[in-house]
C-alpha cells in the first residue's frame, strides 16, 4: 500500500487504530507508537514479541516461530538461523527502502526471523494474525533489493490488515480467509482464498512501485527479482485483477474499500506497461 496508496494514508490508518486504544489523540511519535502497540496486542490471535524491531537470534524462539509459520525444516535438529552475513544484507534490504517505508516496516514488525535457506525454502512471509513478525530466508545469490522485495511483500500484508481492521474488506471474514479455490493469485495465478488473491494483487503493484523506485529513472534497464521478470508478473497481476473485479459475484465477497484498493492497483500496473515497453 505504500506505494499505491501513499505514506500519508497508510499512516493515518495506524493513527486512527493507535487512538482507539488511547484516552487522548495521538500527538507524537512515542503516542503512535504505544497506541499502536496496544491495539495490536488486542487485535492479534498470538502475542508478538515486544518492540523495537529487531532481529531473532535466538534458536529455541527461531523454532518456535519456523512452526508458526508452517516452515519447519524435515530435518528437526537442523540449526535454523542464516550465516552470517545474513543480519548485514537484511538491513542493506531495509536501507534500500525509502526512509518513509522503513517508518511503516518499524511500526509494524518487532521481530525478523532471518532462516538458512538449506533448512527453509527461500522467501519470505508474514502472519496477519500476529502481526510483528516476519520471517526471510535469503536465497544463494539474494542481493538486498531481493530483500527489499521480501520487505515491502510482507509490509503490504500487514497494512492491508491494518486499513481491514479500520474499513473492513469482507463482506464475510471468516470465508475470505478459508482455503479455497476462489481465484487466481497475481504472482503465480494459482487459485486461492479471497483474501490471498487480494492480498496478492496489491502486493504485485507494491512490487513494480518498488523497482521503478529502484531503476531511478532508468526504465530501460532489465526489470525483474524474486518475484519474477517485470512483464511476467505484471501481466500474471492484471489477470488476477480482470478474475477479481469482473467476477459477477464480487460483491457478495468484497466491500467497497476492497474493490477501491483493488482497482487502484490495477491502476498502477498498467501504467508500468508503457515503461516496459521502451
Amino acid at each position: 500500500m505504500y506505494y499505491t496508496s501513499g505514506f500519508h494514508e497508510c499512516l493515518n490508518n495506524l493513527v486512527v487504530l493507535a487512538s482507539t486504544r488511547m484516552n487522548a489523540p495521538v500527538r507524537t511519535k512515542q503516542d503512535l507508537a504505544a497506541g499502536l502497540r496496544d491495539f495490536v496486542a488486542a487485535t492479534n490471535t498470538t502475542p508478538a514479541a515486544p518492540g523495537p524491531l529487531h532481529v531473532v537470534d535466538d534458536e529455541d524462539r527461531l523454532r518456535a516461530l519456523a512452526r508458526q509459520f508452517h516452515r519447519q525444516p524435515a530435518d528437526g535438529g537442523r540449526r535454523l538461523a542464516a550465516p552470517p552475513g545474513a543480519v548485514a544484507l537484511f538491513q542493506d534490504g531495509l536501507d534500500t527502502l525509502p526512509p518513509q517505508a522503513q517508518r511503516l516496516f518499524r511500526l509494524l514488525v518487532t521481530e525478523v526471523a532471518l532462516f538458512d535457506a538449506d533448512a527453509v525454502t527461500p522467501g519470505s512471509g508474514a502472519l496477519v494474525e500476529q502481526v510483528g513478525s516476519v520471517y526471510v530466508a535469503p536465497g544463494t545469490g539474494w542481493t538486498a533489493a531481493d530483500v527489499a522485495e521480501c520487505l515491502v511483500h510482507e509490509l503490504t500484508h500487514l497494512l492491508l490488515r491494518c486499513d481491514e481492521h479500520r474499513y473492513g474488506h469482507y463482506v464475510d471474514p471468516a470465508d475470505a480467509l478459508r482455503e479455497q479455490e476462489f481465484s487466481r493469485t497475481a504472482v503465480s495465478l494459482t487459485p486461492r482464498s479471497p483474501m490471498v488473491a487480494f492480498h496478492s494483487l496489491v502486493v504485485a503493484a507494491e512490487i513494480m512501485g518498488l523497482r521503478a523506485q529502484l531503476r531511478r529513472g532508468e526504465p530501460r534497464s532489465p526489470g525483474g527479482g524474486v518475484h519474477g521478470p517485470d512483464k511476467l508478473l505484471v501481466d500474471r497481476a492484471l489477470q488476477c485483477a480482470d478474475d477479481l473485479l469482473h467476477r459477477p459475484d464480487r460483491d457478495s465477497h468484497y466491500r467497497e474499500r476492497a474493490v477501491a484498493l483493488m482497482e487502484h492497483a490495477a491502476t498502477g500496473l498498467r501504467s508500468a506497461l508503457p515503461e516496459m515497453a521502451l
